[in-house]
């Protein structure tokens, strides 16, 4: 996974061009440690998106994606937390 991460930012992929932190895995190395990470932060998202009036549908859309994360982690699916890891970055 972490060389995904990096053939985009040496591709220029989407990150890159988004200016995101295309160095996640820096700090958390595995998938076990990354993909809880994500979920506390997108659930931190979440609350400003309920702040904001007309946030209801990207609070519903991170709402969905930490719900598939959560699950994926319960069902110890690694393919299904790859997924739900990767539409977690997403979010902004």
């Amino acid at each position: 996974m972490k060389n995904t991460r990096e053939n985009k930012h040496q591709t220029g992929g989407n990150d890159q061009a988004r200016g995101k932190n295309v160095a996640k895995f820096d700090c958390y190395p595995t998938l076990g440690e990354s993909l809880p990470k994500e979920i506390e932060r997108c659930q931190q998202l979440l609350l400003e998106y309920e702040k904001i009036q007309a946030g209801a549908f990207g609070a519903g859309m991170i709402t969905q994606a930490i719900k598939t994360a959560n699950k994926a982690i319960i069902d110890q699916d690694l393919p299904a937390m790859i997924r739900a890891y990767e539409a977690l970055i997403e979010c902004e």
